[in-house]
């Protein structure tokens, strides 16, 4: 499929778990993430249709870029 959408989130407070709420009611995505102090990804998670959960080794800050399809 084609790309539908890119959704970006800013996490500017250091958190080890950073929840998504893109709300384009769907599973099909590719998630990049650009941490600043490169905390280990322990898990990126699908939450539900609308919200990814990724979570740290330490708390981060940084951005996660969403490329969402239309399948």
């Amino acid at each position: 499929g084609s790309p539908l959408a890119i959704f970006k989130y800013v996490s500017s407070t250091p958190a080890d778990t950073w929840t998504i709420f893109h709300n384009r009611k769907t599973i099909n995505f590719i998630v990049q993430v650009n941490n600043d102090n490169n905390g280990g990804i322990n898990n990126i998670r699908v939450f539900d249709e609308n919200t990814v959960v990724i979570d740290f080794s330490k708390p981060d800050t940084g951005e996660a870029t969403l490329v969402i399809f239309d399948l």
